[in-house]
C-alpha cells in the first residue's frame, strides 16, 4: 500500500516568469500527487497564481514588505499550521522564508529540505563582489544555519552539489542529487515550429537557431548576438537562410537596449516575446538547434526541455548540466566567451544532413536518461519515505 503525504512547498513566487524553478514545479506537482503525495503552497510576493496547475491546489499568499521578503504573518501561520505537513520543501536562498521555516521545522520536529536552485553558486560572487561581503556576513548569521539543519539540500547536478561547497565558508550540508526537468509534451505540441512562425510573423521555411528565456546580462545573449554577427557573413549556400531568434519576455532596461542596439540592422535576427504551453513547444520543436549561451546557469530548464523535442543544444560550460548534454551526443559545449560560442556555430554548420538526424536521435535518447520527471517524483518519494 502507499504510503500518503502532505507537503509544504515554500517559495518567494509562482509567477512563472521568475523561470526554472516555478516551471519544474509546475511539472512535477500533478505527477506527485498521482503518488499520494498532495502538496500546499506558500508565496511571499503577495501574488497568488492563477494559472494551471497551481490554481487546483491550496496556495498561502503573503505580502512581504521588503525585498528579504519577511513577514510578520508568515512565521505565526507557519506555527499553527507546520504539524499538518510530512515535510516542507523550502525553495531559494538568501530570503526570510528559509529562516523562518527553519525555526518552525526544528521547534516542531517536522523536517525540512532545501533546494538551493544554484543561488550557491560561486559565479555571483566572482561578478558581484560587494554583494558577495554582504551575503558571506549573511551567511555567518543566517543562512549557514539553514544550509547545515536541512534533512537534505537537493541539488540539480553534481556540479551544481560541487560548486556549492565552493561558495561560503564554513560550509556544511548533506547533499543529495535529485533527477530534475520536465515531462514530454503532448504529440499534438509538436508542430514543427508552425504555430510559433505564425504567431510571430516569421519566415515559414528559414531555419532558425532559438534563444529561449529571461532577457538578463547572465544568459550571455549579447555573446551569442556579437558572435552570430561574426559568422553569419562567413557562411554560404542553404546557412544564408538560417535565422536567430531571440525569444524572451520584457528583461533589464538596460540589458535590453543593449540587445536592440547589438540587432540593429540584422534582418536575420527577431525579437519576439516571451512563449509559454503549447506555443513554447512549437517555438522548441521548430527550432534547428537551443542556444543557451550563459554565464551561470544552475539547471537550464529550458534545455531538458529542448532535448524533449528531440531538438539539439549549443551551451556554455557554465550551465551545469553540459557534461550530460555532450555525453549524450545530443549537442556541444564551449566557453562563455564571443569565441566560444562562434566555435559551437561553426561545429553546428559542419554538422552533415546524418550526423544531425543522428543528434536529434540522440536528444531524445538523453532526455529520457538524465531529464524525465517521471523519475525526479519517484526520487522525491524515496526520500520521504526515508525521512
Amino acid at each position: 500500500m502507499t504510503k500518503k503525504y502532505c507537503i509544504l512547498r515554500v517559495i518567494h513566487s509562482l509567477r512563472r516568469e521568475t523561470g526554472g524553478p516555478v516551471a519544474g514545479l509546475a511539472e512535477i506537482t500533478p505527477i506527485l500527487a498521482e503518488s499520494e503525495v498532495t502538496s500546499e503552497f506558500v508565496v511571499l510576493d503577495g501574488h497568488a497564481p492563477d494559472e494551471l496547475p497551481f490554481s487546483k491546489f491550496p496556495v498561502h499568499v503573503f505580502s512581504a514588505g521588503n525585498a528579504y521578503g519577511s513577514s510578520a504573518e508568515f512565521p505565526k501561520w507557519l506555527d499553527q499550521r507546520i504539524e499538518d505537513f510530512d515535510a516542507v520543501f523550502v525553495h531559494g536562498c538568501w530570503k526570510f522564508h528559509g529562516v523562518a521555516v527553519r525555526s518552525a521545522a526544528l521547534k516542531q520536529g517536522i523536517p525540512y529540505f532545501l533546494y538551493p536552485h544554484g543561488m550557491l553558486d560561486p559565479w555571483f560572487n566572482r561578478r558581484y563582489p560587494l554583494k558577495w561581503i554582504k551575503k558571506q556576513v549573511y551567511w555567518w548569521l543566517r543562512e549557514y544555519w539553514v544550509v547545515r539543519d536541512a534533512q537534505a539540500v537537493l541539488f540539480t547536478s553534481r556540479e551544481e552539489m560541487r560548486l556549492a561547497a565552493l561558495a561560503f565558508k564554513p560550509y556544511r550540508a548533506s547533499g543529495q542529487v535529485v533527477p530534475y526537468g520536465t515531462c514530454a509534451p503532448k504529440s499534438q505540441y509538436i508542430d514543427g515550429g508552425t504555430g510559433f512562425r505564425e504567431k510571430n510573423e516569421l519566415s515559414a521555411e528559414a531555419p532558425y537557431l532559438l534563444y529561449l528565456g529571461r532577457i538578463h546580462e547572465k544568459k550571455g545573449i549579447d555573446l551569442l548576438v556579437d558572435a552570430w554577427k561574426r559568422w553569419k557573413p562567413s557562411v554560404g549556400g542553404a546557412v544564408c537562410d538560417w535565422q536567430l531568434v531571440i525569444a524572451g519576455p520584457e528583461g533589464e532596461p538596460q540589458y535590453e537596449s543593449l540587445i536592440e542596439a547589438k540587432m540593429k540592422d540584422c534582418p536575420d535576427i527577431h525579437r519576439t516575446a516571451g512563449v509559454f504551453g503549447s506555443e513554447k513547444w512549437s517555438a522548441l520543436s521548430g527550432a534547428l538547434a537551443l542556444a543557451l549561451p550563459s554565464h551561470q546557469e544552475n539547471f537550464g530548464m529550458v534545455v531538458a526541455e529542448a532535448l524533449a523535442v528531440g531538438t539539439p543544444v549549443l551551451l556554455t560550460k557554465e550551465v551545469n548540466i553540459w557534461r550530460e548534454v555532450v555525453d549524450a551526443g545530443a549537442g556541444w559545449a564551449a566557453k562563455d566567451t564571443e569565441d566560444g560560442i562562434l566555435k559551437l556555430l561553426l561545429q553546428f554548420e559542419a554538422t552533415s544532413v546524418n550526423d544531425y538526424k543522428t543528434m536529434r536521435e540522440r536528444a531524445r535518447k538523453g532526455f529520457e536518461k538524465h531529464f524525465d520527471l517521471q523519475t525526479g517524483a519517484h526520487v522525491l518519494v524515496e526520500i520521504l519515505n526515508q525521512s
